[in-house]
């Protein structure tokens, strides 16, 4: 996954795309009244693991990063929207692209209402399926289940999601985030974590491996010093709609583009969450006008079982997940 040619891009270049960003991000729309924390930053890291075994293991990985601010003023109402670009190829950023994606943010979210307090049918967006997919599968780390501090406890090769959730981790796919070998020097390999809705493994690293008498799946990753069990690249299968055909299936309900308090807003024990929110209403089968100031609540175990369609819109997002649109049967919306 190492990029040789991002090293060879002139530092020139990437300033004068840093001040292209602004000034597109300003050009866009005449409510944009600032382009805030444009920022380049570039990584390049290699791995190497030896021990006196004769084990010799070594991987190299570079990224840039482009991020930018837009923010837009109608009235006395303001509101902002971040967006970034990341790859390890330089030759597929678009300045333009990113700028109109920051922009665009922005200025849908002006003129938001609350409304009021009901259970509706919801379309997820890619961003917050992805964040929420995040802390779910941490569930099936196997110390969590050793400790009886899992959502999975129990469950394995039983439902735990909608059949129509398929969540594979693939270490060995071309991205950003690939990984042959863990943290203990182990070899990684692809894997369904969740098929069609069944639990079909926990995540182990050498040490919780022994304590199940089992093998390691190779996710053994160091956090915080010691040796936890992690992930690399989660892909979420896609379904056929698009989001479009979501939000007309839906028909009546809300699109939430953006959660907030994720960490502290989620009971990772029990599952239960009450988070805020932004988004749109659906209004006749078609996103309608912007909403906040609203609290979604429910249940991530049951968010998930409660999945009735996949969107075909996957891509993958900060974080290393491959995720879709969903969409969620109930959820219960609140306006305090």
């Amino acid at each position: 996954t190492f990029n040789k040619e991002l090293a060879l891009v002139p530092t020139e270049k990437k300033k004068a795309d840093l001040f292209k960003l602004e000034k597109e991000i300003l050009s866009l729309d005449n409510r944009i009244i600032q382009a805030a924390n444009i920022q380049y930053q570039e990584s390049d890291s290699e791995l190497i693991i030896l021990n006196s075994h004769g084990l010799k293991l070594k991987q190299k990985n570079n990224s840039f990063v482009f991020v930018g601010v837009a923010v837009a003023k109608e009235g006395n109402e303001i509101k902002t929207n971040f967006d970034l670009f990341l790859e390890n190829d330089y030759s597929k950023f678009d300045v333009k692209d990113l700028a109109k994606k920051i922009v665009d943010g922005a200025i849908e979210k002006l003129g938001g209402v609350p409304i009021e307090s009901q259970k509706m049918k919801v379309v997820l967006s890619p961003d917050v399926v992805a964040s929420l997919t995040n802390i779910y599968v941490d569930s099936a780390d196997a110390e969590r289940v050793q400790k009886h501090s899992s959502l999975f406890e129990g469950k394995l090769n039983t439902k735990v999601a909608s059949s129509k959730v398929t969540i594979t981790e693939k270490p060995l796919a071309k991205t950003l985030y690939a990984r042959s070998f863990d943290d203990e020097g182990v070899a990684t390999y692809n894997k369904d974590i969740i098929k069609k809705g069944i639990l079909t493994t926990y995540l182990y690293n050498l040490e919780t491996a022994e304590k199940d008498h089992t093998t390691t799946t190779g996710n053994g990753y160091k956090a915080g010093g010691k040796i936890g069990s992690d992930v690399a690249a989660l892909f979420i299968k896609p379904g056929n709609k698009n989001q479009e055909e979501l939000i007309e299936m839906v028909g009546e309900g809300i699109y939430i583009t953006e959660l907030e308090g994720l960490h502290a807003g989620i009971n990772a024990v029990s599952g239960n969450f009450s988070l805020k929110a932004e988004g749109f209403l659906i209004k006749d089968g078609k996103k309608d006008h912007p909403v906040e100031l609203i609290t979604v609540s429910g249940n991530l175990l049951k968010l998930f079982q409660d999945v009735i369609a996949v969107g075909s819109d996957a891509k993958m997002q900060l974080g290393g997940v491959s995720a879709p649109s969903f969409v969620i049967q109930k959820l219960s919306i609140s306006n305090k």
